[in-house]
């Protein structure tokens, strides 16, 4: 009877964004790992269930104890309690214009809340923060083991390569990496990605770094240029920015909006003008209830990666969690009507050729 634990040593190559109960305290947490390992388990695998079949599941009809045990065996971090003027050292239209700041937005101070987060860096003279997680096949499930160990071992690796958790790990924040890999070249990479499902694409962008909080600032660079919608920061609006900027107050027949291809929730306040929220009609599968709802989780990732020692961004593209081009979009003002509008997967096809293919 095996019962060795598996050891999982991670590099954060980015500060993370993480925290508990307490907004202001950083901390690793278990449940956000089996979360991401749930997750990948669904994207890697799907419609088949084993997510529930590894980690179990919360039914009183069939309830479903865990397989296999995860701990947290050992970490090497240093907290911190910030905002964004705290982060970039500015105030102010200065911290505005810092690259970061367009994927630090919520965290940018307000009348209301100085919105500080917990958040974690590297210890000491350590270029990475690090931890070490443990996998250990609980003794009544080792008769499935040899069926789902070979699907947990895929999560486990799509975790590590394409993994990030905390606030704004959609924007690469807490990206995680396997300790002291490193791949001489993009094709070597790629060769290690081989075992992702077609519906999984990974696109690696030209910018390079020294570090990972540099790279995340180029993406942002990048990101921004896609989205920007109007030029009150500099710069010239993209055609999909400036599209989802003047349509969304007053959409018309036959208008489109592209950014909630990307992910909601999408909350757009103008200067002089409207507070927007976006919503999409769903159909709860169990009632066949259509209701408008606010939130979906995004199709399009970044992720900070390590190649021949330099830290380079790649676009995570998950096509079936892609809302259908047929989706109604709504778009509700306080006191006005609601207004509907149609959605556009073109900026998510913009992505989707971005850079070089790694997959």
């Amino acid at each position: 009877m095996n019962l060795e634990p598996q050891k999982i040593p991670l590099e954060i190559l980015t500060p993370a964004w993480a925290t508990g109960g307490n907004q202001q305290q950083a901390e690793f947490r278990v449940p956000t790992f089996r979360g991401q390992l749930r997750f990948w388990l669904r994207m890697l695998f799907p419609d088949q269930s084993r997510d529930e079949q590894i980690f179990g599941r919360a039914d009183p009809h069939g309830a479903q104890a865990s397989c296999v045990s995860l701990r947290l065996k050992s970490w090497q971090a240093r907290s911190a309690t910030q905002n964004l003027e705290d982060y970039t050292g500015k105030q102010g239209d200065d911290m505005l214009h810092e690259p970061e700041a367009y994927f630090l937005w919520p965290l940018r101070p307000t009348r209301d809340s100085q919105q500080k987060r917990g958040a974690l860096y590297p210890a000491g003279t350590a270029p990475t923060a690090s931890l070490v997680l443990e996998v250990t096949w609980l003794p009544p499930a080792l008769h499935r083991r040899a069926a789902l160990d070979g699907c947990l071992q895929q999560a486990i690796k799509a975790f590590s390569y394409l993994g990030a958790f905390g606030t704004r790990s959609t924007r690469g924040y807490g990206s995680l990496w396997p300790c002291g890999a490193d791949f001489p070249t993009p094709a070597a990479f790629a060769k290690e990605l081989e075992f992702l499902p077609d519906s999984v694409a990974v696109r690696l962008l030209a910018t390079a770094a020294e570090s990972g909080r540099k790279a995340l600032a180029e993406a942002a660079k990048w990101f921004r240029r896609l989205r920007l919608g109007t030029a009150r920061f500099g710069g010239t609006p993209s055609k999909w920015g400036k599209n989802d900027h003047d349509v969304a107050p007053i959409p018309k027949a036959g208008d489109v909006l592209f950014r909630p291809a990307l992910g909601l929730p999408l909350a757009q306040n103008y200067r002089d003008g409207p507070r927007l929220q976006t919503k999409y009609l769903w159909r709860d599968p169990d009632s066949g209830r259509e209701i408008w709802n606010d939130r979906y989780p995004s199709p399009a990732r970044l992720k900070i990666v390590r190649i021949a020692k330099e830290y380079r961004p790649v676009v995570v593209l998950l096509r079936d969690q892609l809302l259908p081009e047929t989706t109604r979009l709504r778009v509700e003002q306080r006191g006005s009507p609601p207004r509907e509008t149609r959605l556009s997967h073109e900026l998510f096809e913009q992505l989707s050729s971005a850079g070089d293919a790694i997959h």
